[in-house]
């Protein structure tokens, strides 16, 4: 089901005028530094984290600011290499509030700000 919608359950989608977006594909100690988050958000719209993280193909449908936040997570951790500094990034992105995330997104996703990812990473992790 979608987030606020008060319409049954999706049954059949039609994906003519959608695009799917690649974001990152995690596995080892990223995919385990980013489970708590990953947890967190999933168990407040209702979703097991089993349906994310199993193998095989599925469609899992969030609502938008879960998406963004982890859509985030999943971009800007996927070149850290150090641990303490991917849990920080998680620890982090968990403390924003939506609008933040929103912000940080546009910057992200953006071609004229290149250096958007680099610039979040450096906010959440330079403490470390």
């Amino acid at each position: 089901m979608f987030g606020d919608s008060t319409a049954g359950p999706v049954e059949q989608w039609a994906w003519e005028d959608w695009t799917a977006v690649k974001i990152a594909r995690l596995s080892g100690g990223r995919l385990r530094s980013l489970l708590p988050l990953l947890r967190e958000e999933l168990d407040a719209v209702g979703l097991d984290v089993a349906t994310v993280t199993g193998t095989g193909d599925g469609d899992v449908f969030l609502p938008e600011t879960v998406g963004v936040r982890l859509a985030l997570a999943f971009r800007g951790i996927k070149p850290i290499q150090r641990v303490d500094r991917m849990r920080a990034f998680c620890r982090g992105l968990a403390r924003m509030g939506d609008e933040e995330c929103y912000y940080w997104f546009a910057k992200c996703r953006s071609p004229s700000s290149p250096n958007g990812e680099k610039a979040l990473r450096t906010l959440l992790t330079d403490h470390l």
